[in-house]
């Protein structure tokens, strides 16, 4: 179920307000949006790292990347992830 034009601008927007992102790169992942229960805050974005695309590239990265790690996010379905 792919999100309407205001859920993903408001998403989107909650990314980039985001402290956590700045000078890393960011990565937008699939997976269950709705987890987020009401409205989207620091502590419940970082829950959503912990879903399986999200968490299998966590992995992936090579343990000597100390300083600059990247920052994944749930998007949805691959048709917001594009949109995002």
């Amino acid at each position: 179920m792919s999100l309407s034009l205001s859920e993903l601008n408001e998403h989107c927007t909650a990314i980039l307000r985001s402290r956590r992102i700045q000078n890393k790169i960011v990565i937008l992942c699939e997976g269950n949006l709705h987890q987020l229960n009401g409205r989207p805050s620091p502590q419940s974005y970082r829950q959503l790292e912990k879903v399986p695309d999200a968490n299998f590239y966590k992995a992936c990265i090579p343990s000597d990347w100390t300083q600059h790690r990247p920052e994944f996010f749930v998007c949805g379905d691959k048709h917001d992830v594009i949109s995002s």
